[in-house]
């Protein structure tokens, strides 16, 4: 019966309501920014970061506060950080290397536009049809 432990809300202090509504907000703003973020990268660049959070949390958990873990799993942890950071380092280096320059070719009449936008450009204006 997990309705009968809602009596508990009752003991949390004015600080623990602090850090729950706190902890919502830092919830709010990280998928906020992910939203943010999904716009403006690639799909395989945004799972990257997905997935890297992930781990990032477990290598806090066994670095900072002492979380036991099995070695297999910390060989797994550090392979999928270098494997992030690999990535990161490649496309950050994908996008120093300049596309190659396209010349522009020669213009034609079939390139031109049919109707010429500039503002300089005089249309002539039709008269209207008289009636007889």
């Amino acid at each position: 019966n997990e309705w009968g432990s809602l009596s508990n809300f009752k003991d949390v202090t004015p600080a623990g309501w602090g850090f729950i509504v706190w902890s919502c907000l830092c919830g709010a703003c990280i998928s906020y920014t992910a939203f943010r973020a999904q716009r403006r990268i690639s799909a395989t660049s945004f799972l990257v970061i997905v997935n890297m959070n992930k781990f990032v949390v477990v290598a806090y958990g066994i670095v900072f506060l002492g979380e036991s873990y099995q070695p297999l799993a910390g060989v797994g942890t550090a392979l999928a950080l270098l494997g992030g950071a690999y990535y990161s380092w490649d496309r950050s280096n994908l996008k120093k290397k300049k596309a190659p320059v396209v010349e522009p070719a020669e213009t034609n009449e079939e390139s031109e536009p049919f109707i010429n936008k500039n503002k300089n450009d005089v249309v002539a204006q039709a008269e209207p049809i008289k009636a007889n």
